[in-house]
């Protein structure tokens, strides 16, 4: 169990390790010192969002848990699917999809509140919302249609779910785990239904742009910096310049029937014996030009035919006589023909 854990953490990218311990050091300073974890205005609340302008909230509430089953439960969901989108658009493209997804998610809960004030009360903008499963919701809803309803192992517990369903456990599990309805959840689950083009990965080209400002060229010198550090995947025509190649071959490669070049088998014609043998042998011996070119068939049980990568003949080009399939073997060619029927003189 520790040697698996040690792998784990030692295949985690930089993005992802980042993220779970920032989780885990906020998790410790709510325990530590609540005045202090008050004070930086970590949570997100409606009310000092809209009212106070307070917009670092948005990105901070992701990774506030105040309880450990909480805690634990969002680090081994998120850990498999974040890594997948780490190794998929790079460490860079990691991280600026975590701040883009907290921020609209966040952001689409405090307008909603802002308008469900009027009919829930003034109490729903002072709620506080935080934790990494509005990402991680809105994360499984977007890739549904992937996923062809294939089903989840629903871990520790024996049961596996379709994935359609999965997310609206995870919402259940998370009102369990904080013992209130964040509604932060429904918020991200709405959103990914309605616009799931707006919490997919970033594309290439808006990567692209930003490493080509100054703060992006910043960041990336020193993520690169790790050992952990991700690339993203080339994409469009750099992807066939770094596309793996067949190496070549040293062997000698047997010709086939088609690409290799004629030779004697290939120009001597097939005869068919048929009952007057004698009658044939006459009509091969009679013509001494061609009798030369062609090589002598011999008829033997033990004789191995002679193949090397000059001569490869097809299972199908086989010579068959009296109902007996014999493999042709190259012989040198002379004055005297062997009998092709045994016995024969």
């Amino acid at each position: 169990m520790q040697f698996q854990l040690g792998k784990t953490f030692e295949n985690t990218p930089l993005g992802c390790g980042l993220v779970f311990a920032v989780c885990i050091g906020f998790y410790i300073l709510y325990n530590a010192d609540h005045h202090l974890f008050v004070t930086l205005n970590l949570v997100c609340r409606p009310v000092d969002v809209v009212f106070g302008l307070q917009v670092q909230r948005l990105i901070f509430a992701s990774f506030v848990h105040t309880s450990l089953p909480g805690v634990i439960f969002a680090l081994l969901l998120c850990w498999r699917r974040f890594s997948c989108i780490e190794h998929q658009v790079g460490t860079l493209g990691f991280i600026v999809w975590f701040v883009w997804t907290s921020v609209l998610v966040h952001g689409c809960w405090c307008v909603m509140a802002f308008f469900l004030m009027w009919f829930m009360g003034p109490s729903i903008l002072s709620s506080e919302v935080h934790g990494l499963f509005p990402l991680l919701t809105a994360k499984l809803v977007a890739s549904v249609k992937e996923s062809d309803n294939s089903t989840v192992w629903l871990w520790p517990l024996p049961f596996h779910i379709s994935t359609r369903v999965f997310p609206l456990v995870v919402i259940v599990l998370t009102w369990l785990l904080h013992w209130d309805a964040h509604f932060d959840v429904v918020a991200a689950y709405l959103l990914a239904s309605f616009a799931p083009w707006l919490v997919v990965e970033p594309t290439s080209e808006l990567l692209d742009r930003i490493e080509n400002t100054t703060a992006g060229k910043m960041v990336l010198s020193k993520l690169q910096a790790s050992d952990k550090f991700v690339c993203r995947q080339p994409t469009g025509p750099v992807q066939d310049k770094f596309a793996a190649k067949p190496k070549n071959s040293t062997t000698p490669q047997a010709p086939s029937r088609q690409e290799a070049s004629p030779g004697p088998l290939d120009d001597c014609p097939i005869h068919t014996p048929s009952v007057d043998v004698e009658k044939g042998m006459d009509k091969l011996t009679a013509s001494p030009v061609k009798a030369a070119e062609c090589c002598v068939l011999t008829l033997g049980d033990d004789d191995e035919p002679d193949i090397n990568s000059q001569d490869v003949e097809s299972e199908y080009d086989q010579t068959w006589i009296l109902g007996s399939p014999v493999r042709p073997k190259a012989q040198a060619c002379g004055p005297v023909v062997k009998d092709l029927i045994p016995g024969s003189s």
